[in-house]
């Protein structure tokens, strides 16, 4: 049965900034043991990249205002109603409360990174580490925005309005920016050019340093 099978749409391609290295970002909520693989074959989308969650750890999220919620709710399009209930997702997203989990996402951000740099420091392989730095710097960006009160869920424009509460200008903004979309799209900074891997993960520190008191005081 799949009455209870809801699909939604988000990230680039729901927001119209897609390129050619673009997944299509579908989130597919689903009790488990349901059956959902001709549903998303249905789907007339390139590059499919699928999210599943249960209703109930949908819910768990809403609890904590999750970050992906707000996503959902502010970009988010729908391609496929519950049929058993299609104002299920709609009311959560209606009423999902302010983000709790700042401060804990911030220290797992740093986590990363550190992690990612001591591999760098003993020969890790740089394609994969500064692709999860760069992640990383994203999604701390995202949540900079979301603490300034201007939530955005882009590529890009989150460090720029990160970096805009923070009173960066823009060429500080562009020392983060440019080496991320870089790596995204394996371009720019030479695998052997330690030096500059090396300055842009201190900027990254230093973005994490400043992110703290726009956080705490959130």
């Amino acid at each position: 049965m799949t009455d209870d099978v809801e699909i939604w749409m988000y990230g680039s391609r729901a927001r119209g900034d897609a390129d050619d290295l673009s997944d299509t970002d579908v989130l597919v909520i689903a009790d488990p043991g349901t059956q959902v693989e001709s549903l998303i074959a249905e789907l007339a989308f390139p590059a499919i990249s699928v999210s599943r969650y249960s209703w109930s750890e949908m819910e768990r999220m809403w609890q904590y205002g999750s970050l992906y919620i707000h996503h959902l709710k502010l970009e988010g399009r729908r391609l496929r109603a519950a049929p058993r209930d299609p104002e299920r997702l709609p009311k959560l997203l209606a009423t999902v409360p302010p983000f709790a989990r700042a401060r804990k996402d911030l220290e797992g951000f740093r986590q990363a990174v550190g992690e990612a740099e001591q591999s760098l420091r003993v020969g890790g392989w740089p394609d994969f580490e500064c692709e999860v730095v760069a992640t990383v710097a994203r999604h701390a960006a995202i949540l900079g925005a979301y603490c300034a009160g201007q939530p955005t869920f882009g590529r890009e424009l989150p460090f720029s309005v990160a970096g805009a509460a923070l009173g960066y200008g823009r060429a500080t903004i562009n020392r983060l920016v440019a080496p991320a979309t870089a790596w995204r799209k394996h371009l720019a900074i030479r695998h052997d050019d330690d030096d500059a891997i090396a300055e842009w993960i201190a900027y990254v520190w230093d973005f994490f340093d400043d992110l703290e008191p726009l956080i705490d005081g959130y």
